[in-house]
């Protein structure tokens, strides 16, 4: 019987494309992760939300991280967390940009509190950009972000550029276990 977290793997790399792709950081690449294949599945999003879960650390009390990637994610990390009556958590959804009416918000959620620890999430890291945007978005909101999460680490940089910024990126995957 195979792991949960080989499970996963199965998914993701049904999801991962072969091909010419323009990467949202401008990159040019042979393999694409679509990440909305696997984490709007139940099953694969189910086994990505159980695996993180058990990454995230005792102190963190907010998830965040950037839409539309993060999305499924922070949804089935609260959902999950909320039904085994694990704790009590609250999650963000960064945009790209402030919204140009009503709250005209940059980030969407629940209120916090200034000094509360953070995780931040993606689907697939490629040089950090995305994860780096929503750590000073959260930060901005008096968080402090502690732990970075991925599923999928591309190893273009990622990795590099949070630990300049001071965050060790942990991931499920990285680009080796697709190939």
């Amino acid at each position: 019987m195979l792991s949960d977290r080989e499970r996963l793997l199965r998914l993701v790399k049904k999801s991962t494309r072969r091909g010419h792709f323009k990467l949202t950081t401008g990159k040019e690449s042979s393999l694409y992760i679509d990440g909305r294949n696997f984490t709007l599945n139940s099953l694969g999003l189910y086994l990505a939300t159980k695996l993180l879960s058990k990454k995230i650390r005792p102190e963190v009390t907010v998830l965040g991280g950037p839409t539309l990637g993060a999305d499924p994610l922070i949804g089935g990390i609260l959902l999950y967390q909320q039904a085994r009556r694990k704790k009590q958590l609250k999650g963000l959804l960064v945009r790209k940009e402030a919204k140009k009416h009503a709250l005209k918000n940059l980030v969407e959620g629940p209120a916090v509190k200034i000094g509360e620890k953070a995780v931040i999430l993606d689907d697939t890291a490629t040089t950090g950009a995305s994860l780096l945007k929503t750590k000073r978005a959260l930060e901005e909101k008096g968080l402090k972000v502690v732990q970075a999460l991925v599923i999928v680490d591309r190893n273009e940089g990622a990795r590099e550029n949070l630990a300049q910024a001071g965050l060790a990126l942990e991931s499920l995957f990285d680009i080796n276990d697709l190939v």
